[in-house]
């Protein structure tokens, strides 16, 4: 686990660091299967908007509640007990949850606090994401501030430039 510093980017950033996991997922052949929370489908929709995701994306699981990060992803309501559904652990049961589909070779998993309301006012902005394959998923924790979007953007954006140092 890394707890990682955020930076601020421009639109034309943003849309080149989109563009740049876009490409890099297309040259792979490989499937990518994404769990979203915090993020709510965002991390899909930057990719599938642009023409041709079909040949690399799999799945958008958009898992919100606490009971769908359990029963549609195997997140153990254990792990939700002891550790809460916006940890680590669940963000690593997430992606092994997607990893048990045989096609999903590629895995993204997001959790986290957007705000405006958390169970700790300090916990705005706190999320953790994981990223990786069958041989290794990397689990991160972020603090982002601003608005809600703002917040939601940061955490989809961040994820990309996980996958993408990945691959």
């Amino acid at each position: 686990m890394k707890v990682a510093p955020i930076k601020k980017r421009t639109k034309a950033e943003e849309s080149e660091l989109v563009y740049n996991a876009f490409s890099r997922l297309a040259s792979t052949g490989r499937k990518l299967s994404v769990a979203e929370s915090f993020t709510g489908g965002l991390i899909a929709s930057l990719l599938i908007a642009l023409p041709g995701a079909s040949a690399f994306f799999y799945e958008g699981v958009v898992a919100y509640a606490d009971a769908a990060k359990c029963n549609r992803l195997g997140v153990k309501p254990d792990t939700v007990k002891r550790h809460t559904a916006v940890s680590v652990e669940a963000a690593y049961e997430m992606a092994v949850g997607l990893l048990s589909d045989p096609c999903a070779d590629l895995v993204i998993a997001t959790t986290g606090y957007a705000g405006p309301s958390a169970p700790d006012e300090g916990l705005i902005g706190h999320c953790c994401i994981a990223v990786g394959d069958r041989n290794k998923l990397h689990i991160y924790k972020y603090q982002f501030s601003g608005g809600r979007e703002n917040i939601m953007r940061s955490g989809a954006l961040e994820a990309l430039i996980l996958l993408t140092e990945l691959i």
